[in-house]
């Protein structure tokens, strides 16, 4: 305009590294959840746009939001907008409920904040109403709170609500408790709170690991304090192992209780005195993924007359370790626990890697009748045994060699114990069925015959590093084969070998397994077949120490060359195409990867 000066400023110019920056920031997301939880505070208990009250006594009445509790609670979704009554007024009762426990759900609710340690007199009713308003989280949340409090005093109203609500992680611990203190549990006077169904749980456990006259007396203490329906009565009569009280205690206490029929008593004595015990009967702690074959929890080793040694000493060096016994002596080496307790894994090592090993392993409770749970009397083991059987208890374990190649049986290091990390092994040997590549040197397998630069480069697991000249285990074909001792024996049903393949050379070969290297197995037969690179083999279910690759054609010259063995195979590798025909001069067979055509 005119007699104006208006000095015009241009805009900022916005450079490259901005652009850069807002495209970051439009990435991000927003998160102000805390603030939405103080917003929803604000509302709690207030009158402000309130539009139900719950009256929980005449003097008690709490102002609450429809739409907020709806949205957090599939309970009172259906309550206060399913058409019931309580949709129309706006009124509600709560009856036999405590007015801080409701309070604190409702500030839950609104916040999803507790403070837990605050509430702890009222944690119980805050379960129960977590669970009937259908709050997981906060259900999961006192439960684990309950845990973290439990005490042999409260534990019988804690297991209770557990199973009233089937709170499985809650059970499990709530057992798990009982079972490290189950003499103080059954003489702590609120024993008798548990429910008749959840006391005859927790004592038919094989882990409940009392004396049997302790659970039998705090099972007449609870019958003399409650008037039981007889099948009540009968339920917790069956928890009682009666082979396993003595004849005294029977006579005096079991027979004058006239609890138990004659015929039984009777019965349980003669099982004495044949001092053959079924060794289901036994009870012991069950320490989860936990060695209890350790001088802290009171184990010791002896070996010959009682001699003791330094197997299950973790303060000597591993040669002074090393225990070993005659192959003259059938005592073995004994290893007592320092509490009977339930193992379904022992893990030892044999003294030398070179050295081939036979021996079986029995436990016992009492050391007079024993409960062979490995027997490798028949196969050739060396290294690391990894041993897997049915869960038993023990207090006595008796590795016992049977002869091999050394003088002597040693072993150097010794592990029982309970593990949760699944298997499977044939039931009438205890032999595993691996789900994982035993056939590798990290896990002490061995090549025993064949040629290669470096002796193991069969099993290391590289399938890259490989030429012309390395990275491969071989044999003249028409003389010997390459043989693979595992470290005892396993039960197998899938292969997965490679073949040299730095050309387009094809082999034709056969596989075999053997228990002592005397007699073989032939599983797979591919002498018909023309075979490159990668093979993936299925074949029956079958026991083996050994293993055989035997060659019988090379398209290129006279060696058969292999550069990697696994077994089992590992199912989550690509599989080769199946086998496919094409014309051929010499057999008029097909190029082979698979057996699973």
């Amino acid at each position: 305009m005119a007699g104006f000066d208006v000095e015009m400023s241009e805009p900022p110019m916005m450079c490259f590294s901005d652009l850069h920056d807002l495209s970051v920031l439009s990435d991000q997301e927003l998160e102000h959840t805390s603030q939405l939880s103080d917003s929803f505070a604000a509302l709690l208990f207030s009158e402000k746009m309130s539009d139900v009250v719950f009256v929980l006594d005449e003097s008690e009445r709490i102002m609450a939001h429809r739409i907020i509790l709806a949205a957090r609670s599939n309970y009172f979704r259906a309550l206060l907008f399913g058409g019931m009554r309580e949709s129309e007024e706006r009124e509600v009762l709560i009856k036999n409920t405590s007015t801080p426990a409701f309070k604190a759900v409702l500030k839950y609710a609104y916040t999803g904040k507790l403070p837990m340690k605050e509430l702890s007199d009222d944690a119980m009713e805050i379960l129960f109403l977590a669970h009937q308003y259908e709050l997981l989280d906060l259900q999961n949340a006192v439960s684990d709170y309950l845990q973290s409090i439990t005490t042999i005093g409260n534990l019988p109203t804690i297991l209770n609500a557990a199973h009233m609500y089937c709170l499985e992680d809650l059970i499990e611990f709530c057992m798990d408790f009982a079972d490290r203190n189950a003499t103080n549990v059954l003489k702590f006077e609120t024993f008798g709170l548990l429910s008749p169904d959840v006391a005859v749980q927790l004592l038919l456990r094989d882990s409940f690991c009392a004396s049997e006259i302790e659970i039998f007396r705090a099972i007449c203490s609870v019958l003399e304090a409650r008037a039981q329906e007889e099948n009540k009565v009968r339920s917790f009569l069956k928890c009682v192992r009666l082979p396993l009280i003595t004849q005294s205690d029977l006579l005096s206490v079991v027979r004058n209780s006239k609890l138990i029929d004659s015929d039984a008593i009777l019965d349980a004595i003669a099982q004495q005195s044949a001092e053959l015990l079924n060794p289901a009967l036994f009870r012991g702690f069950k320490f989860s993924d936990e060695n209890v074959a350790t001088a802290a929890l009171g184990a010791v080793a002896s070996v010959g007359n009682g001699k003791p040694c330094g197997l299950l000493s973790e303060a000597v060096s591993l040669s002074e370790r090393c225990t070993s016994h005659s192959y003259s002596s059938s005592e073995g080496i004994l290893i007592e626990l320092g509490n009977p307790h339930i193992i379904n894994k022992i893990v030892m090592t044999l003294w030398s890697r070179e050295q081939h090993y036979s021996y079986y392993i029995e436990v016992s409770m009492e050391k007079k009748s024993w409960n062979r749970v490995i027997d490798y009397s028949k196969y050739s083991c060396h290294g690391l045994q990894q041993l897997y059987f049915t869960p038993v208890a023990v207090k006595f374990i008796r590795v016992v060699g049977v002869g091999c190649s050394p003088k002597k049986f040693s072993i150097c290091t010794f592990e029982a114990v309970f593990t949760t990390e699944p298997f499977v092994v044939d039931t009438e040997t205890n032999i595993m069925v691996p789900d994982f590549n035993v056939a590798a040197s990290h896990r002490q397998a061995l090549v025993v015959e064949g040629v290669s630069r470096c002796r193991n480069t069969l099993l290391n697991g590289d399938v890259d590093s490989y030429d012309w000249d390395s990275g491969y285990t071989c044999h003249q074909i028409g003389g010997g084969g390459i043989t693979i001792q595992l470290p005892q024996p396993f039960i197998i049903s899938t292969m997965r070998i490679l073949l040299w393949d730095c050309d387009d050379r094809f082999y034709s070969y056969y596989v075999e397994v053997s228990d002592d290297q005397l007699t073989w197995k032939k599983i797979v037969d591919r002498t018909r077949m023309k075979c490159r690179s990668w093979q993936y083999l299925v074949f029956e279910p079958t026991r083996a120490v050994f293993i055989r690759l035997t060659g019988t054609r090379n398209s290129s010259n006279e060696v058969f060359h292999v550069v990697h063995l696994e077994c089992p195979a590992d199912e989550t590798a690509e599989k080769p195409p199946p086998s496919f025909a094409i014309p051929d001069d010499v057999s008029g067979e097909g190029i082979s990867g698979s057996d699973s055509d």
